[in-house]
């Protein structure tokens, strides 16, 4: 499969900055940034079987009972600039086509 690594002085930098002031946080990142940790996937959004009514709450509910965590919604269709919607409002409705993808994170079993 293809797979991009994205690790820039900025992004280190805000991270390690981000550590320094909240130790507790390492956890999470390490479990975020180490190999075998935690992925960022886009799916189809067919496979949590929502229909064009569903809220982005629906969604979270729905990836929950994956093991996932819903970050948002990839619309194949939208404008260039605007297809990627990160942590839309929760009651928004989502009104999915079937080329759009659902971003979560998860483990990559």
């Amino acid at each position: 499969p293809h797979t991009e690594v994205l690790v820039s002085p900025v992004i280190l930098s805000h991270l390690l900055a981000q550590i320094a002031m909240r130790r507790e946080i390492r956890v999470v990142f390490e479990e975020l940034f180490t190999v075998g940790g935690a992925e960022i996937f886009f799916h189809p959004q067919d496979k949590y079987q929502l229909d064009q009514e569903s809220s982005f709450i629906d969604l979270e509910r729905a990836a929950e009972q994956k093991g996932e965590l819903a970050l948002g919604v990839y619309r194949l269709q939208a404008a260039p600039g605007k297809r990627l919607q990160l942590n839309p409002p929760r009651s928004q409705l989502l009104a999915l086509q079937p080329e759009d993808q659902v971003v979560v994170l998860g483990l990559g079993n």
